[in-house]
């Protein structure tokens, strides 16, 4: 049961919830690209595929892209080069995006540390008060 209220202190039917420590995280950021390169009897190529995935801060928002690029160049006769250049890019971004009255982040801040992350039966179940409309003050939420 402890395990199930790590980030309250005390006595779990009494919390003293951290709302940032709950919902935010420290990312590690990935970025992976594979390249080659070349020629063959006057024609060079160069071709890259890559990824980046860059998890946010808060739990729920990121940012993820991929990426390609070929390039060819050719040679013909000593006077003429064709080539040409193909890329693209794929992205998608997560989360909230703004501060507002509506942004997730912004609800995080009005939160009552009073209320429990986890529910008292033990099971490690979300309690889904924080966000329920259940407390007069707040409707809102």
């Amino acid at each position: 049961m402890i395990d199930a209220y790590r980030n309250n202190q005390g006595n779990p039917a009494f919390p003293n919830t951290n709302w940032f420590d709950e919902a935010s995280r420290t990312p590690i950021v990935q970025r992976h690209v594979v390249t080659a390169s070349g020629a063959v009897d006057g024609t060079s190529y160069n071709i890259s595929v890559g990824n980046w995935d860059q998890p946010g801060i808060i739990r729920s928002s990121g940012f993820k892209k991929n990426n390609f690029f070929i390039s060819v160049k050719s040679d013909i006769g000593e006077k003429l080069t064709v080539g040409g250049t193909v890329s693209g890019v794929a992205s998608k971004t997560s989360g909230p995006q703004q501060a507002g009255t509506e942004s997730g982040l912004f609800n995080l801040f009005r939160v009552r540390p009073t209320w429990g992350v986890y529910t008292l039966d033990g099971t490690g179940h979300y309690s889904g008060k924080a966000f329920s409309g259940t407390d007069t003050e707040f409707p809102w939420f």
